[in-house]
C-alpha cells in the first residue's frame, strides 16, 4: 500500500443507517455476554 492509497482511504466516506447502528449494537451485546459466560457460543436445544 502506498502513500496514495492511503489517503484515498482516508477520504472515503461512510454512510451509516438506523439498521447498521441496531446491528453494531447487538454484536457488542452479544459479545459482551459470551465474555461474560452468559451465553453459550453452542446453545442447546434449538
Amino acid at each position: 500500500m502506498d502513500e496514495n492509497d492511503i489517503k484515498n482511504l482516508k477520504d472515503l466516506q461512510f454512510t451509516i443507517t438506523e439498521s447498521m447502528k441496531d446491528t453494531s449494537i447487538e454484536m457488542l451485546t452479544i459479545r459482551q455476554m459470551l465474555d461474560e459466560n452468559e451465553l453459550s457460543k453452542k446453545r442447546e436445544n434449538f
